[in-house]
């Protein structure tokens, strides 16, 4: 299953171990942002090398366990974090949905493993690989960005993949609304509006678009949407 493009054959050759390790996960993070989109005219400028994989586990034991089971199949330490993997040569994150050693990484990895929370990426031969479903993914790099970019959101990765994903899938701002996790809606309504609240926001926003007029020109378009994340205006 060759030919895919984009980080495809990577993920389904990791969809593939973790399957027959009976191991339930979702692909999340930037590898799978351009498959989540439905604007051809926005192209995803962000460069990324590492694939993210959050699984379904829990707790000291079960991430021990993992760690042989992905040692045996080939992976090796990464040496940098306690997700952080090497296979076949590219980076992998594998990331456990709950608590580990009193953590949990992201809180809404969990939300991305429930039936609603993912949805299945079609590749060759009609083989179909689990990703994140877009508004799962808007939560996830909501907290990422709380957790560690709000102090320098220029530079921010995790700000600059909101801006692509609200820009870059039309409807998103307003399919939040019809998400059925109403936790997950009210950390994105409650999040969108302390950002709007920020002095230089807007300035922040223009930052992570292109330089031309016409890539200017979508500013409006964009914080239209965090106020329609925010409750504070309603999409037309």
């Amino acid at each position: 299953m060759t030919g895919f493009g984009g980080f495809g054959d990577r993920l389904v050759e990791l969809h593939e171990i973790f399957k027959k390790l009976e191991i339930e996960h979702v692909f999340v993070g930037a590898a799978v942002l351009p498959y989540l989109l439905d604007d051809d005219s926005l192209q995803v400028t962000r460069a990324t090398v590492d694939i993210d994989i959050t699984v379904g586990i829990t707790g000291y034991g079960s991430s021990e366990e993992l760690s042989r089971e992905l040692r045996n199949v080939g992976f090796k330490d990464a040496g940098e974090s306690m997700t952080g993997w090497i296979f076949n040569g590219y980076p992998v994150d594998v990331v456990p949905a709950g608590e580990v050693l009193r953590q949990v990484l992201n809180p809404w990895f969990t939300e991305a493993l429930k039936e609603t929370g993912h949805r299945y990426l079609k590749v060759a031969d009609g083989y179909r690989v689990p990703i994140v479903h877009p508004v799962v993914a808007l939560a996830c790099k909501f907290y990422a960005y709380q957790a560690r970019g709000a102090n320098d959101p220029i530079t921010s990765v995790d700000l600059e993949d909101i801006v692509t994903l609200l820009l870059g899938n039309q409807s998103l701002a307003e399919d939040v609304k019809l998400y059925p996790e109403v936790r997950l809606v009210g950390f994105l309504k409650e999040a969108s509006a302390k950002m709007l609240r920020y002095d230089f926001f807007e300035y922040d926003l223009a930052a992570h678009l292109g330089p031309s007029d016409a890539e200017q020109g979508r500013l409006p378009e964009l914080m239209g949407k965090f106020k329609i994340l925010s409750g504070e205006w309603q999409a037309h």
